[in-house]
């Protein structure tokens, strides 16, 4: 009896052990499950965070009778906000980051005009050729490279029907340009096609990695400098200081490096807020060549935004990316403002 009595005990036991490891299995597993989905809506909140922000944004602009977007803006600071209360969060944490597109520079426009000198062009030439400075590379064989990869893109997005790449790439690497990749004939629909043509053009893997990435500390990518939204002007306001100095003309090119960092400290200025409204306030810095320089093309107010919201609950995180359009067109609802619309949204 005694002997029945342990073997029913042990039998049991085990039950009772794999029983509860079964539940803990399935409330671990559910509880991940649930932080997935609330993770998942706060990135979406987050998304719905940055259209309330750039709704108040244009409201204070046009109640204050100056349209202007600049990096001292609520919206550019979060969570360094200063006008606008950010509500609190328990379940969970939001990390929210928005980048005006405009800022950027928009690289459809190779194929909006005619001919290889063009000023889009020469614009692109003189951005990449600047990224390039911080490789091994020498000032001209920087400038051929720079040259070589904007007729690539450029071939890439013209309606010609075909890449004319030539027999002999960049390193030397032949290829059959027959086996390539049908070529897009339009103007590019993401950036991240940028790298499929660096590749197709044969250039070195480092050198491909870096144009296209930057190298994290200094340089930025082209990934982070360029856009594929068709704008009306780059926005001086918030540009990197590498396409400010890509987009200066009538200064000698020694001096154009200096006084875009000038710039760029000048506009992060608190005290010089109300001075962006202007389009030439760089007039008033008290650097070489402000006097002489222009910047064509470019504008003091933004309408498309690219926001990364992450939602993180427990352990787990969701990331969202959106393109924010705004317009002028009246809020139809005091939470999600029409007037600042969601053009894409990917997680």
């Amino acid at each position: 009896m005694l002997f029945l009595t342990l073997i029913v005990l042990s039998v049991l036991t085990v039950v009772v052990i794999h029983g509860m490891r079964t539940m803990q299995v399935t409330t671990a597993g559910a509880t991940m499950f649930r932080n997935g989905i609330q993770a998942e809506r706060l990135a979406l909140s987050g998304i719905r965070l940055a259209q309330v922000l750039l709704y108040q944004d244009m409201v204070a602009d046009r109640d204050n009778d100056q349209a202007v977007d600049t990096l001292l803006e609520d919206w550019a600071r979060f969570p360094d906000t200063q006008n606008f209360v950010i509500p609190e969060i328990t379940i969970g944490e939001i990390e929210l980051e928005i980048v005006d597109e405009q800022g950027k520079f928009p690289i459809n426009r190779l194929v909006d005009v005619q001919g290889d000198e063009d000023d889009v062009a020469r614009t692109l030439v003189t951005l990449v050729s600047t990224m390039l400075r911080a490789t091994d590379l020498g000032q001209e064989e920087a400038r051929n490279l720079a040259s070589y990869v904007v007729w690539g893109l450029k071939d890439w997005m013209d309606r010609d029907g075909q890449m004319s790449l030539p027999a002999e790439l960049q390193d030397g690497q032949r290829v059959d340009v027959e086996e390539l990749e049908e070529c897009r004939n339009a103007p590019l629909s993401d950036v991240t096609e940028i790298r499929l043509v660096l590749e197709l053009l044969g250039i070195a893997v480092d050198l491909v990695d870096f144009l296209y990435n930057g190298d994290r500390n200094t340089t930025p990518g082209l990934k982070d400098l360029v856009s594929v939204v068709h704008t009306d002007g780059v926005n001086i306001n918030t540009a990197h200081p590498l396409i400010l100095q890509a987009l200066a003309r009538d200064v000698e090119e020694d001096v154009v490096l200096p006084l875009a960092m000038a710039m760029d400290v000048y506009r992060r200025d608190a005290w010089n807020r109300d001075q962006l409204t202007r389009s030439d306030w760089y007039r008033a810095l008290a650097t070489e060549g402000s006097a002489f320089v222009t910047f064509p093309d470019t504008v003091t107010t933004s309408a498309w935004f690219a926001v990364r919201a992450t939602g993180t609950v427990g352990a787990i995180s969701r990331t969202g990316w959106a393109i924010l359009h705004r317009n002028e067109q009246p809020a139809l609802s005091q939470f999600i403002p029409k007037s600042v619309s969601v053009a894409q949204v990917q997680f």
